[in-house]
């Protein structure tokens, strides 16, 4: 993925392009279809009200807006990784919105800083350009944003967003994830035929026919006023517990409210798929026949008072957008606005109008809700109708091996790998094994007896790696997203990342009161998995076979996948190119911010000399001289924290923490604090000189008040650390605390959220009489929504601990 290069570089790779093609006559054309339609809302009113916003369809699907109380605008298209449709599409949309809207700032994933292919332009003709980046978009070496900057006249900065940190643990952990994947799949596959064919065994009927609604047989219903809609096909976002998508339109939706419904369970602890209900209940009332005639007088009425729009247009557009509903809102309200520009009475078409109101409430949900309600009424469901151990079990075996198929796809989002690992401890695979192949013997199916080899947790442990650098990847976007808009004086952005970026940015997004948009480019063709992760991964092979003069980040084609931010992304005064191969020539900056990223590097160097050498790094000069320059920056950081980081505002991480709490260091804070100040907290009252000792924090339960005290310190701005996952970690607080004399005696490792131990610390303390026991740690339990048993007894003692 490409950075900024020197310009020296840019301008030796145009020449060698040019060269190779311009002997070639072949006109190649930028993608059809680039024209946009005439403009019919002004650019300038989308931030403020984004469900006027008309999303490209010719070549994009609108998945989601959401109107936040800001005037931020982020239009997140997923990116459709090595996928020449997707990437073509994607390039068209972008000219789509570009020509419409006037956005100019493309944030794009896989980059860091300015990523604009522009300065190349100058060196040969745009026709030149259109066949070399056509030739390198259909090799893959091209993403769609490189290529329309460098085919399109248009005003475009393409910005990078990673922190290439991050980003180097992601890819190296994605590649180690990838030499795995299929293995594992197979596995998977064979443990979900086991359940399938257990489950027919003991499910109840009436769950058995639920779960085998194919999304074949029931196409998505309409919203085109010309043909009834059923707006409960919402319920295709409803997925299957593990994420398995359900697309079968509102089948499944209506399924499960009958299901409901026999077993006398309401909607009432459901607001959202109340909503759903009661509009689909609206629908019913409006007449579609009626209201597609008066659509199209009005659209005739305003082709005739030259407003901009013919009937055929009209009716062609409204045709396209026949299953999208949140365009439909956004054409409905700018059909509207253009008849009253023209004098044209709204008020003679009432059907139309009820039918616009209709897709008015329809946009105005909060569509982020319904999944989770889905999936919770599914779960009651289930607990109301499976009464046998075995059946129950299997269930949970079920939700559990979707998840994991999810996360090996990485398909999945920050949210649902929370659930996979608070998850996973109860779930071992040999266990799980074992309880499948007696039961598949015991019914004689010994052919679809499942072996076990280990695998699955090796996989774990790469899963976790590979999600956790994805969840710091997505805060970094964030931070990068905003000083791009602050540093281009943009409200509007287009900002392009995997899918499985989307439900953390969302949520980012709307912490920040930001409003946006979730478009997905067409695709035609399957994208080709081994090509995208050979154009992912090769740079990284190639750097560790010690090709070329820069290593691990050594660049070798145009694209953003080159592995080095070159010139502007300094240490100091030396490159990163010369400092990675040569210790001596870094002159350590003076910022925690600077010095923080040269450590990164520093230890980047380090895991490349090791991996090279085995286990012999330790002996090995050049990885010790590696090691004693990092000690230096260790070092120079606390001095640099302790002269003047309060004023730049000092990011610990949890191991300097540890460390300066056990070596009885005073913490940098970033407020002045009183002798004996508290903190109030929804958790109780935080002092915060507790924080001057470890060893206030001895004990089975200290390693939940140490993650409460910091959390709120952090939240009230006393303390920076750097929190990948946005919140204190316990289970990586764990080993560290474990490791300091003060709080090794009593201390118990622990898998519960600090947050979960303090919601049940105060359930238990207002009625203990009803939590004594065994018995009353699993009502504990499921009154907190704890699902492991073993968690509580560790963090309150119990079976095993006391």
């Amino acid at each position: 993925m490409m950075f900024k290069k020197k310009k020296a570089v840019l301008r030796l790779i145009a020449a060698i392009l040019c060269a190779a093609f311009g002997a070639s006559d072949v006109a190649w054309a930028a993608p059809q279809g680039f024209a946009a339609s005439r403009s019919l809302t002004p650019p300038e009113t989308v931030p403020g009200d984004p469900l006027r916003f008309e999303a490209p369809l010719d070549f994009c699907i609108l998945k989601e807006i959401h109107r936040g109380p800001s005037d931020t605008f982020i239009i997140h298209i997923q990116d459709a990784h090595a996928n020449l449709s997707g990437q073509e599409n994607l390039a068209a949309a972008l000219e789509s919105l570009m020509s419409r809207y006037g956005v100019s700032l493309v944030l794009s994933e896989g980059g860091s800083g300015d990523c604009s292919l522009t300065p190349l332009k100058s060196v040969a003709s745009q026709k030149t350009w259109q066949r070399v980046a056509k030739s390198y978009l259909v090799k893959g070496k091209l993403r769609g944003e490189e290529y329309q900057n460098l085919v399109s006249d248009r005003p475009m900065k393409i910005v990078g967003l990673e922190d290439m940190g991050l980003y180097l643990e992601s890819v190296e952990d994605y590649g180690r994830l990838a030499q795995k994947r299929e293995e594992l799949l197979g596995q998977i596959a064979r443990v979900r035929s086991a359940v399938g064919k257990l489950k027919r065994r003991v499910y109840p009927e009436e769950l058995i026919k639920y779960e085998a609604v194919p999304a074949s047989a029931f196409a998505s219903l309409s919203v085109n006023p010309a043909e009834p809609s059923r707006l409960t096909e919402i319920a295709s976002s409803s997925r299957h517990e593990g994420g398995t998508p359900r697309n079968d339109g509102g089948v499944v939706f209506q399924a499960l409210l009958a299901l409901a419904a026999e077993k006398s369970i309401g909607l009432e602890k459901y607001p959202a798929l109340r909503r759903l209900a009661a509009l689909a209940e609206k629908e019913k009332r409006v007449d579609f026949e009626a209201a597609a005639l008066e659509q199209a007088a009005l659209l005739e009425a305003i082709a005739r008072s030259g407003g901009g729009r013919d009937l055929e247009a009209g009716l062609e557009k409204v045709g396209r957008l026949k299953d999208e509903k949140l365009s439909l809102y956004a054409y409905f309200q700018n059909t509207l606005n253009i008849a009253k520009q023209n004098k044209i009475p709204v008020e003679k078409f009432p059907d139309y109008l009820k039918y616009g109101e209709m897709l008015g409430e329809y946009a105005r949900m909060d569509l982020g809700e319904i999944p989770g309600d889905l999936e919770t009424l599914e779960n009651e469901v289930y607990a109301a109708s499976l009464v046998t151990e075995d059946s129950q079990r299997l269930r949970a075996i079920d939700r559990y091996t979707r998840l994991l198929e999810k996360a090996c796809r990485i398909q999945m989002s920050a949210d649902e790998f929370d659930r996979f690992e608070a998850n996973a401890p109860d779930f071992s695979a040999a266990p799980v094994r074992g309880f499948l192949n007696r039961r598949l013997a015991e019914a004689g199916y010994f052919a679809d007896l499942v072996p076990y080899d280990g695998l699955e947790e090796e996989a774990r442990g790469l899963l976790k790696k590979f999600y956790g650098s994805v969840a710091g990847r997505d805060l970094a976007f964030l931070a990068n997203t905003e000083k791009a808009l602050r540093d281009e004086n943009q409200k509007v952005a287009v900002l392009i990342s995997g899918g499985y970026h989307t439900a953390h940015l969302k949520k980012l997004f709307e912490e920040k009161g930001w409003s946006y948009a979730v478009l997905a480019p067409l695709v035609t063709a399957e994208t080709n998995q081994k090509k995208y992760e050979k154009l992912l991964l090769d740079p990284l092979k190639s750097g560790r076979s010690g090709k070329g003069d820069g290593g691990l980040f050594e660049v070798e084609t145009p694209t953003k996948r080159a592995l080095s931010p070159f010139d502007k992304d300094k240490v100091s005064t030396a490159s990163l190119g010369n400092a990675l191969n040569d210790p001596a020539a870094v002159t350590l900056p003076d910022s925690p911010e600077g010095l923080r990223k040269a450590a990164r590097l520093y230890r980047a160097k380090i895991r490349e000399v090791e991996a090279l050498i085995g286990s012999t790094a330790s002996d090995n000069p050049s990885a010790v001289e590696w090691k004693q320059r990092l000690e230096a920056l260790d070092r120079q950081w606390e001095r640099a924290s302790l002269t003047g980081a309060r004023h730049a505002g000092v990011n610990y991480t949890y191991k300097s923490l540890i460390k300066r709490m056990s070596e009885g260091q005073p913490l940098i804070f970033n407020k002045t604090i009183a002798p004996g100040q508290t903190l109030d907290s929804k958790w109780g009252v935080v002092r915060l000189k507790m924080l001057a000792d470890i060893g206030n924090y001895a004990g089975r339960t200290g390693l939940f008040y140490l993650a409460r005290d910091l959390q709120v310190a952090v939240q009230n701005g006393y303390l920076g650390i750097e929190l990948p996952s946005g919140s204190i970690d316990v289970q990586k607080l764990n080993p560290l605390v474990a490791k300091t004399r003060a709080t090794a005696r009593g201390l118990k490792t622990q898998y519960l959220r600090w947050e979960k131990y303090f919601e049940s610390k105060g359930e238990l303390n207002s009625r203990p009489r009803d939590y004594q026991g065994d018995e009353g740690q699993i009502k504990l339990a499921r009154k907190t929504r704890i699902n492991s048993i073993s968690h509580l007894y560790s963090a309150f003692g119990g079976r095993g601990n006391t």
